[in-house]
């Protein structure tokens, strides 16, 4: 039997399945008995579960809690299908109009499946892009953190007219030293120099130091645009990477200054090894000439 979804209205859903839990949602006031401070939640009460046949007496509690619309199915459904917020790249074939030649594009898109984030590319070209497109290709990817630089800093840096940088889309791979632990991030910044560095911002920040420690790999990535949930991203300021940048400065000229004392102190070593071995050198000569003399006037 072919499978059938359909929101009906409670009145016309009698002896159907319900196709996914009915819950709804009430606001309560808490109040802190330490402070007496009042603060609002949200609860959540699940008032049918999916599966069950729907009878007179159901529909009698659904209308009891203001529910109006359900969805219900023909047969019974036993299984959900598991959505998770993913990033999924989706290349195109484009044939802009101004240029009248086709070009190979990507684009980073947060999504649920990858018939949603097909869907919303070609939305968005369908809207904003004047243009010949064909998805091609549509990738899961497989990145733990987004970093970008935060949305002030950016705009500072695009008012300045630095024609000659953008922001790039990085991929910055750091593991642990035993290679059991691996962090894949994307990283939006103006330099793999920035990329790395805000990496390391991020690691510090999440308190990851001490697992993560080894960059095995930055790479360019050719992306056009990525459209992330700033929920989803971890920003982080230009203030932060001066400060950095200034801190491993610091510790590179003291590091130098470091290895040109051990230098001298080297140098120095070897030079007094080398007084102490002339001078001991000479005295074993003494000893050696005096023997001579001593010989030879036995001889006499």
């Amino acid at each position: 039997m072919e499978l059938i979804k359909e929101l009906k209205k409670v009145d016309d859903a009698n002896g159907w399945y319900l196709a996914e839990s009915v819950i709804t949602s009430r606001i309560e006031n808490y109040k802190n008995p330490i402070n007496g401070e009042i603060t609002e939640l949200q609860r959540y009460d699940t008032i049918l579960n999916k599966g069950i046949l729907l009878s007179e007496i159901d529909i009698s509690v659904l209308k009891e809690n203001n529910v109006e619309n359900v969805l219900v199915s023909n047969i019974m459904i036993k299984s959900d299908q598991i959505k998770r917020m993913n990033l999924w790249e989706t290349v195109l074939n484009v044939r802009y109009k101004v240029e009248d030649k086709e070009k190979k594009q990507s684009f980073i898109v947060t999504s649920n499946s990858p018939t949603h984030a097909e869907y919303f590319i070609v939305r968005h070209f369908e809207k904003n892009i004047e243009s010949g497109f064909e998805v091609i290709k549509v990738n899961q990817l497989s990145y733990q953190r987004v970093i970008k630089l935060g949305n002030e800093d950016v705009e500072k840096f695009l008012k300045k007219g630095n024609s000659y940088l953008k922001l790039k889309w990085y991929n910055v791979k750091v593991e642990s030293v035993d290679k059991m632990f691996k962090l894949n991030v994307l990283v939006y910044a103006k330099s793999f120099v920035d990329a790395l560095n805000c990496s390391k911002i991020l690691i510090k920040n999440q308190k990851m130091q001490e697992t993560y420690t080894v960059f095995t790999e930055i790479k360019e990535l050719k992306i056009v645009d990525a459209f992330i949930p700033d929920s989803a991203v971890f920003f982080y300021t230009q203030d932060e990477l001066d400060t950095l940048q200034e801190t491993e400065y610091n510790m590179f000229k003291d590091r130098q200054y470091k290895e040109m004392l051990e230098r001298i102190d080297r140098v120095f070593s070897e030079y007094d090894k080398n007084i102490s071995k002339s001078k001991l050198e000479g005295i074993d000569d003494e000893d050696d000439n005096q023997d001579e003399s001593d010989g030879n006037e036995i001889d006499r």
